[in-house]
C-alpha cells in the first residue's frame, strides 16, 4: 500500500512538471486529486502537503481550484488546508523515499 502512495505521489510531480500554470490546467488537478484521496494508506495522505505544493508552484491552478469549490465541497475543503512550504516539500520527498 505504501508503493501506491509513493506512485501517487511521483504523478503528482509529474502532473507539476508537464502542465502549465492556467486555470486549463485544473482539470487534470482535480482528476489526479480525486484519485489521490481514495489511497489506501497505511500513513495519513499528505494531502495538506500537496495542496501547499500546488498553491506555490502552481498559483493559477490552485485559484482555478477555488473558484471551483463553490459547486465542490471537497474542493472547498482541499483549497483549505495549507502548512509551510518548506516542511511540505521535505514531507512529500521522504515520503518518496522511504523503502
Amino acid at each position: 500500500m505504501q508503493e501506491e502512495l509513493k506512485e501517487n505521489i511521483q504523478k503528482f510531480y509529474t502532473l507539476m512538471e508537464a502542465y502549465p500554470d492556467t486555470p486549463d490546467s485544473a482539470f487534470d488537478f482535480v482528476v489526479f486529486l480525486r484519485a489521490f484521496l481514495r489511497i489506501k494508506s497505511p500513513l495519513p495522505l499528505p494531502t495538506t502537503e500537496v495542496m501547499t505544493v500546488l498553491k506555490i508552484h502552481k498559483p493559477a491552478v490552485f485559484f482555478s481550484l477555488r473558484g471551483m469549490a463553490k459547486q465542490n465541497d471537497m474542493l472547498g475543503f482541499l483549497t483549505a488546508l495549507s502548512t509551510d512550504f518548506e516542511a511540505a516539500e521535505q514531507k512529500l520527498k521522504g515520503l518518496l523515499e522511504m523503502n
